[in-house]
């Protein structure tokens, strides 16, 4: 088919957006390589919104055509990585071979040479957990301690500690967090900790230990999340008045102070009012007084608000 048609299958796809069912039976037809790219990724985005039982065989199809010969049909795994997304709701236990075969996939293309199927490791976790939960706590394990973990994105090892929190799976979670020296990238460590909501209270104290006074600004965040909605209530509460009064970086006040202020918990927000309430750093009593103001209703909070006010706190520091 030439270039021009090939268009015109895009451009008719698009003109049935009006009617999702006759745009879904179209986006079917042009399930076939020979279509080419645009109006394959045009119908998988089609048919990820509205999915079609008849899409599976074509789509398993269409898979094995991207990942022959080692992915180069499919540089970045972007069009394996979308066929995956319009699987995801009609996918089986006997997609599993090819959710392995996904989950399992390592490529590194010139001229780099840098991995780069993280992506797609990580959506078929996501798929292989919705068909078969045990395999995919298995694969989720092995994918926190994926050696190619991509650094900016975390993927797929932000993914896995999500599939593992789904299923409650904290032990390999709580591994993960601690032993971040080895590698973890700050936003896996972070969301590690921050998934660790029914860990026991001696295992959160020595979180805290550990992560604390550390400089892995992001696992500060995962810790925060994690102390204030544990399970059993706020956690280390002496810790976070200790942090709001001796921290200098001011994106981790202005942060904590807010999840504090809103916090459904009332002993998070009068520690954060006791807090306040000895500070004396204009910079800090500016942030007290934005928060404040978007903060719900609150009698600790409302007396802040009225001990810092401008009148009162304008002289200080």
């Amino acid at each position: 088919m030439r270039g021009g048609n090939k268009k015109e299958l895009v451009s008719k796809l698009a003109a049935l957006r009006d009617d999702p069912p006759a745009q879904a039976a179209y986006a079917l037809t042009l399930l076939d390589a020979k279509n080419g790219l645009e109006a394959v990724r045009a119908a998988l985005e089609v048919l990820a919104k509205h999915p079609q039982d008849e899409a599976r065989p074509k789509l398993r199809a269409l898979y094995e055509h991207y990942a022959a010969h080692n992915g180069t049909r499919d540089v970045g795994a972007y069009t394996r990585s979308a066929i995956l997304k319009a699987l995801r709701r009609v996918a089986r236990p006997a997609d599993t071979d090819i959710l392995l075969t996904a989950v399992t996939t390592y490529e590194f293309p010139p001229p780099a040479f840098a991995e780069e199927a993280g992506m797609l490791r990580g959506g078929a976790l996501i798929v292989l957990s919705e068909v078969d939960e045990q395999v995919a706590r298995y694969f989720a394990t092995r994918l926190l301690a994926d050696g190619y973990t991509e650094r900016m994105s975390g993927e797929p090892a932000l993914t896995a500690v999500q599939v593992l929190a789904t299923q409650e799976e904290w032990l390999p979670i709580y591994f993960c967090a601690v032993q971040s020296a080895n590698g973890a990238p700050a936003e896996v460590v972070a969301d590690c900790l921050r998934q660790l909501t029914a860990a026991p209270l001696p295992v959160v104290q020595e979180l805290v230990k550990q992560f604390g006074e550390g400089e892995n600004l992001p696992a500060l965040v995962g810790l925060f999340d994690l102390l204030l909605q544990h399970r059993s209530g706020p956690q280390g509460l002496d810790f976070l008045a200790n942090f709001l009064q001796t921290t200098h970086d001011m994106d981790l006040y202005r942060y904590l102070c807010m999840v504090m202020a809103t916090s459904p918990h009332a002993s998070a927000r009068e520690a954060l009012a006791a807090a306040g309430r000895y500070e004396l750093g204009r910079a800090k009593l500016e942030v007290l007084r934005e928060v404040l103001e978007l903060a719900p209703p609150d009698p600790a909070l409302a007396e802040l608000r009225d001990h810092i006010a401008p009148s009162h706190g304008g002289k200080r520091g």
